[in-house]
């Protein structure tokens, strides 16, 4: 999580590369790095269940991955900020 002046950047990313498939470059800003970091091959368990769909995997993943310490550690941390900039209860 960043903050910069007045905005909040809030990411669980494991940075800001973009993949270029004409350069070979991986990315690791998108969901699916981010994904396969916590719960190793979910992904592609649930591409087997659902198929190709990016909506009926994150909605397969919902139901069936437990939610990583990472995302609850950042939600914390934005409550944090927010009741320091008196904006939370």
């Amino acid at each position: 999580m960043a903050i910069t002046g007045d905005f909040l950047v809030a990411t669980d990313t494991r940075g800001w590369t973009t993949a270029d498939k004409d350069d070979g470059i991986l990315n690791d800003e998108s969901f699916e790095v981010f994904l396969e970091a916590v719960a190793p091959g979910k992904l592609a368990e649930a591409e087997q269940e659902v198929g190709k769909s990016k909506v009926r995997k994150g909605l397969w993943i919902a139901e069936n991955v437990p939610g990583p310490s990472e995302v609850s550690d950042l939600y914390e941390q934005i409550i944090t900020l927010l009741r320091h900039r008196g904006l939370g209860s």
